[in-house]
């Protein structure tokens, strides 16, 4: 798990980035005394003086810099970062790590640590090559805090929770609760599925702030429809408390442990580990079982596992090493782990330890001279729900309508999620599943009451209530009334489920109507008049406009739809003026469960290392159905390279493209005769398709300078306005450009001249250009709704790609649709432009999952690119045609990248990860050393070539655990993969997303081979690849490789 994930989950939140907004990095404010002793979130930062810094960086994780730099942001951007370390340098610096690496940070003297913190002079941010250094602890052991629910309140204009304010359409509960946490705020209020307010206190007056007992909190919310996100002037509130947690560990002794590990369901491991680190991290993720192994390492459980040698206890004292955060704790040994449970604990004169066996998924018990434990659970009680008890599972499942998985799982979570879907038996197995259905079934021995205890687990997002167990499940039924408010559907959809209504929030409607199936209207109209009468017509969503109108469909059309403010919604309906039906070509939109059942899920992250290969993997949760989203995934199409191309090769283009998870593409064209031609045959070939096209203007070869040259621009964007495959956005038409941040088309300014350009296109423009401008000016463009960041796509210098420069954009934007960039290489060899940017570690994959991790902000992602071949970032086939002189291109393929590009981007769209259905391995490298020398090379080495690795990159896609041999066989040996001559390496493969990197040799290949259960399962071992030591020509483009199971 990435470091930053388990800090997160450590202080009981969700990690940034999944749940949680990017927009959560927030400056703290602090009148903490000069030693800087702060307190964050919880968290103490203390001061470890003026350390030596240099080139290869004592802190090698994220960086940013600032005008407002003080010693309070870089603290805070750094563990919102996820890492522990932050130091500041030369007064606007910020450096963030978990480590102290390279051999620097070595105490120096203070004066060298002199420079004014920009953003305040009174405090000293390092020097030249020196840090001020400060080290994150977590407080109190003792104590740790969590969220509660306070339940649903009124609210009102003045309203309940006024102090900060956001808005999302993945609005979940954990998304709102870490975004007022983010800001110092102790208090968080859902409303009207998607807005979050935050608060120290509840204010109340003008009605605001009282709890209300009318249902009036009944809308899921947008990123999680079986959360509550409040309802209409209904704010579902959330409090932040602190709870003492050591107290009710007790300690089971010092346990023999194996490579199937006594306690298997969670891991972390820290420089600062603690006794206490372990308990808090496993109780604030849901387990009740802590073990603390090799100083280092803690283990979470909801029950200890046997077999294999491991889970017994120890008798020979292998559990003598001190915790690495406290030598006079215990920390386990080698092979010995000190576990601890949590929870009341009964005594007999008994020696029996309850543990689960992984050879069944029955309950035994192993005699051991220990005090007997068992976890009580308290029976809580919910409105309309009734406890049936712990029933017996098996794989036809007892309830097995509908399925839902959960890392925050609680009773009450599944019991909503089951609620939404119309369904009124809810059942919880195994600390996270949730299950459905209208009945109990019985059968293959499932459906009957258990005897045997075997409902023993904790809720993961609540370990005090009870979760079922291992092929246990409780099962509730719901005995109360539905809620009959403007959210809840009235009619019975076939199969007898009452699906619940779940808003979309404010949509921009068009002249030919978003909604267009039916429409009505009526001076009596409700959002439930409206939702009853498209149910009964039989569509799925439902929208009400300017008071009295209603609007039916079952997907949105005629480019329509866009998200818009929800303040642009605030006409009261015509039927009840307390709620509202939508404004002025603005829709309240409604659809049901069925529709839209996105659930935003995170990500964890393991990350491991050996001598020559480094490997990290994420796990994936599965698959949900009936997925809706106004994420659009981009790739930049060279039209400039496209002179042979007939349609029938724009349409293998646009097969290949959708096939790959892209929805678009960007047509980048430029001032060639011929390119005209190829836009209209692009837009021929995707007719029928659904896939959908826009120009990028190229205006470092279009001219710019005439009144002439901007009605010439406007005509060729105007020509595609009414093509049925053009994309829109917002309502409005998509048109970028590569540039033209300094063109004027003959009138007085960049303003005047781009505004004229859109005036003459004549139709409503989403303008989202790549300008190559400071992004604090974007103020200066107000005729821009967005912008595309280009450059973002790659790192700067000799570091691994962040999102830095994604958030100055999206600072500067301010509140504009922001386009992000993703590339997975970058090499040119020209005379003229002869560089590269580092494209080590993965960089598809790891820019891919910084995005996702931040969707919440981004509108579009933009791939680059397709086919710019001069660029070497292509990941489309290669054909076409090539600027002259591109020697490096041939025998180099990439689209191995399209078929990795689908399941991230699905991510993107729909905010999950789905479950993989077979195994793939990725691999790439690069044909010679960074530093070779060519004996015909006229151009030489490019700008940043020693910043390149001699290594070969690998990522696999996992559907369980395996295991992973990367070898460098001798070009022509036909060694195995294990021979000793392929130098071969073994690293284990966890189930999700895995990468590692392995050396790469001369004469030799490169070669990834997957075992599972020592059966060979897939073997990349591509024969036209040899690392060589002296090329005729540089090439530091790479060969890119699949294989699948």
């Amino acid at each position: 798990m990435r470091f930053g994930s388990l800090l997160y989950s450590w202080l009981g939140l969700s990690t940034p980035g999944s749940s949680a907004p990017s927009t959560s990095l927030a400056v703290f404010s602090s009148n903490a005394s000069s030693s800087h002793h702060l307190q964050t979130r919880g968290v103490t930062w203390n001061n470890l003086g003026c350390v030596t810094d240099g080139p290869a960086r004592a802190l090698t994780g994220d960086y940013t810099t600032s005008p407002s730099m003080s010693v309070e942001y870089c603290q805070s951007y750094c563990f919102s970062s996820g890492y522990l370390f932050a130091g500041t340098e030369f007064g606007n610096e910020c450096y963030c790590g978990n480590t102290v690496s390279n051999g620097l940070g070595v105490s120096t003297s203070s004066s060298s640590c002199s420079v004014a913190c920009a953003g305040n002079s009174g405090e000293t941010c390092g020097g030249n090559s020196a840090l001020n250094l400060y080290q994150a602890s977590m407080g109190s052991s003792g104590s740790t805090s969590k969220w509660v629910s306070l339940g649903c309140y009124t609210d009102a204009s003045s309203r309940a929770l006024n102090a900060e304010y956001a808005d999302s359409l993945s609005m979940t509960m954990e998304w709102c609760q870490n975004y007022c946490l983010s800001y110092g705020y102790t208090y968080a209020g859902v409303e009207y599925a998607e807005e979050c307010m935050c608060g120290s206190s509840i204010t109340t007056g003008s009605g605001q702030g009282v709890l209300a007992t009318d249902g009036r909190c009944n809308m899921g919310c947008l990123g999680n429809t079986a959360e509550e996100c409040g309802g209409t002037w209904a704010i579902n509130i959330w409090q932040y408390q602190t709870v003492t947690q050591s107290s009710g560990w007790t300690s089971l002794g010092c346990y023999v442990d194996a490579s199937n590990r006594a306690l298997n369901a969670m891991y972390a491991d820290s420089l600062s580990m603690t006794k206490e680190w372990c308990q808090n991290y496993c109780l604030s993720s849901g387990f009740i079982y802590a073990g603390v192994e090799y100083a280092e390492e803690c283990m979470c459980g909801n029950s200890i596992t046997t077999g294999s040698g491991q889970g017994v206890l120890a008798t020979d004292g292998r559990c003598n090493i001190g915790c690495l955060g406290n030598a006079g704790e215990q920390c386990g040994g080698t092979w010995g782990i000190n576990i601890w449970v949590y929870g009341d604990v009964s005594t007999s004169s008994s020696t029996a330890t309850t543990v689960t066996t992984t050879a069944t998924s029955t309950t035994s018990t192993t005699t051991a001279p220990s005090t007997t434990t068992t976890s009580s659970f308290a029976t809580p009680t919910f409105a309309g729900w009734t406890s049936l008890g712990c029933y017996v599972d098996a794989s036809n499942r007892a309830l097995n309508s509908e399925y839902a998985d959960s890392l925050q799982m609680t009773l009450e979570i599944c019991q909503s999620y089951c609620l939404s879907n119309g369904y009124s038996y809810a059942g919880v197995e195994y600390a996270e599943e949730c299950m459905c259905g209208s009945s109990i079934q019985t059968g293959s021995g499932q459906g009957v009451l258990a005897t045997d205890g075997r409902c023993n687990m904790g809720c993961k997002g609540n370990p005090t209530e009870q979760c079922g167990g291992t092929w246990g499940i409780n099962i509730w039924k719901y005995t109360g009334t539905t809620s009959t408010s403007p959210s809840t559907a009235t009619p019975t959809p076939s199969g007898g489920s009452n699906p619940a209504w779940v808003s979309l929030g404010c949509r921009v409607d068009v002249s030919a109507r978003a909604l267009s199936a039916t429409s009505t209207s009526s001076s009596s109209m409700t959002v439930k008049t409206c939702q009853n009468w498209c149910a009964s017509q039989g569509y799925l969503m439902a929208g009400v406009e300017n008071g009295n109108e209603c609007y039916c469909g079952n997907d949105f059309t005629n480019n329509g739809g866009g998200q818009a403010a929800s303040s642009d919604c605030s006409t009261p309906c015509a039927g009840s003026s307390t709620e509202i039906c939508g404004g002025g070509w603005r829709l309240s939109v409604y659809t049901l469960s069925t529709a839209a059942s996105v659930t935003s899920v995170a990500s964890s992250t393991t990350t491991t290392s050996t001598t020559s290969t480094t490997s990290s993997s994420t796990a994936t949760p599965s698959l949900t159905t009936g997925l809706t989203t106004n994420k659009v995934v981009i790739a930049h199409h060279m039209v400039g390279n496209t002179f042979p191309y007939s349609q029938s090769s724009w349409a293998a283009d646009i097969a290949l493209a959708q096939s790959s998870g892209i929805d678009a593409f960007a047509l980048n064209y430029g001032s060639d005769y011929w390119e005209p031609g190829q836009l209209s045959s692009a837009y021929a070939a995707a007719v029928g398709t659904g896939f959908k096209l826009f120009l990028s203007a190229d205006m470092t070869a279009l001219p710019g300078g005439s009144d002439g040259d901007a009605q010439n621009l406007a005509n060729q964007v105007r020509q595609f306005a009414g093509h049925p495959n053009q994309l829109y956005y917002n309502g409005g038409l998509v048109f970028s450009t590569f540039s033209g941040e300094t063109t004027t088309f003959g009138q007085g300014s960049v303003q005047a001249g781009w505004q004229d350009v859109l005036n003459k296109i004549g139709v409503q423009v989403t303008f989202m250009p790549s300008f190559f401008v400071d992004p604090s000016t974007f103020g200066n463009y107000p005729f821009v709704s967005g912008a595309f960041n280009w450059n973002g796509g790659w790192p700067s210098g000799d570091s691994d790609v962040t999102y830095g420069t994604d958030q100055q954009w999206i600072n500067g934007l301010n509140g504009k649709l922001y386009m992000a960039a993703v590339s997975p290489n970058f090499f040119t060899h020209y005379s003229y432009k002869n560089f590269l940017y580092k494209n080590d570690d993965n960089l598809f994959a790891t820019r891919w999952e910084m995005l996702i991790a931040n969707r919440n902000q981004i509108a579009m992602t933009e791939i680059i690119s397709w086919n710019d071949y001069g660029e070497s970032h292509y990941v489309g086939p290669i054909e076409g045609a090539m600027p002259d002189g591109t020697t490096w291109v041939n025998g180099f393929p990439h689209t191995a990248w399209l078929d990795m590009n689908n399941y991230y981007s699905f991510a993107f769209k729909y905010g999950f990860y789905p479950t993989f259905t077979n195994d793939k391995v990725y691999i790439y490298g690069r044909p010679h050393p960074a530093g070779a020398s060519a004996c015909c090379d006229g151009i030489g080495q490019p700008n940043g070539y020693n910043w390149e690795e001699d290594n070969f990159y690998v990522v696999v896609f996992a559907t369980s655990s395996a295991s992973l041999v990367l070898s460098t066989p001798p070009s022509g040996s036909g060694a195995s993969p294990t021979s000793g001559n392929a130098n071969p390496t073994t690293v284990n493969v966890n189930v999700g997303i895995n990468k590692f990197s392995h050396s790469l040799a001369v004469g030799s290949g490169m070669r990834a081979t997957l075992y599972r259960n020592n059966v060979q399962v897939i073997d990349v071992n591509p024969s036209d690849y040899t690392f060589i030591s002296n090329p005729q020509t540089l090439n530091y483009n790479v060969y890119v490789a699949i294989g699948s199971s």
